[in-house]
């Protein structure tokens, strides 16, 4: 989701869950808003921010050096791939495993 735009919504959200909530905290979507809407401890927040940002820095680092690359700003749309045909047909990015995707126009039909 990073690569394709989603950042602002996808790691705003999780930084928020980060900061507010425990995994095993969050018993039901009510809980879960409570929780997010309740004051937050600033010493404990920053704590939390900063552990996600590690782990978030630690993932996309493991990512590229997956696809071979020594950095994360050294890899290219061409790094990318979908896991399914679904994820394929809807965002245009090949399937991995693949040299062709399922979008329309694409010269793969």
């Amino acid at each position: 989701m990073i690569c394709l735009g989603a950042a602002a919504v996808s790691l705003g959200l999780s930084a928020a869950l980060a900061m507010a909530t425990r995994i095993n905290q969050i018993k039901g979507e009510q809980v879960l808003l409570d929780t997010l809407a309740a004051p937050m401890d600033p010493p404990q927040t920053i704590g939390q921010a900063v552990n996600f940002a590690k782990s978030v820095n630690m993932e996309v680092a493991m990512l590229a050096r997956a696809c071979g690359k020594s950095d994360v700003r050294n890899m290219e749309p061409e790094d990318l791939r979908a896991i399914s045909i679904a994820v394929s047909a809807a965002t245009g990015i090949p399937v991995a495993g693949k040299d062709y995707n399922f979008r329309p126009g694409s010269g793969n039909e």
